[in-house]
């Protein structure tokens, strides 16, 4: 484990180097992200796929990330204020989950890592970075 960002590259590439790791799923937190390049650094160097789930992880390096998009989430939030302005009990409104996620797939690194994204998977996607 890593407590702070000076520990995460030492972590990673212990984590990666001969363990049998066969892919890395970055959960966003300030600590990993902070840190995202030595871990995709310390994966690279084992050919091990990175998936994130913040969108400029594909753009960094990730074989593609899937996540919430914020904009999105910001209209959706809108509209439930919108809804309390006009009378509507907050108590009343059921919780919503942000109503769009975006998939973006890096073919590069993927195709780097060894990985062959599914066509039923890259149909899905939202964009694609060469």
């Amino acid at each position: 484990p890593a407590n702070s960002a000076g520990e995460v590259a030492d972590a990673a590439n212990s984590l990666c180097e001969g363990r049998g790791v066969e892919i890395i799923c970055q959960i966003a937190d300030n600590l990993s992200a902070a840190s995202f390049p030595a871990i995709l650094k310390a994966a690279a160097a084992e050919r091990i796929p990175v998936f994130g789930f913040i969108e400029s992880d594909a753009k960094k390096g990730a074989a593609l990330s899937y996540a919430k998009d914020y904009y999105r989430g910001g209209i959706d939030s809108a509209k439930l204020a919108f809804r309390i302005l006009k009378g509507e009990k907050p108590a009343g409104i059921p919780f919503e989950y942000i109503s769009k996620t975006t998939l973006v797939i890096n073919k590069k690194a993927a195709e780097t890592a060894g990985i062959k994204i599914p066509k039923a998977v890259a149909d899905r996607a939202d964009s694609f970075i060469e």
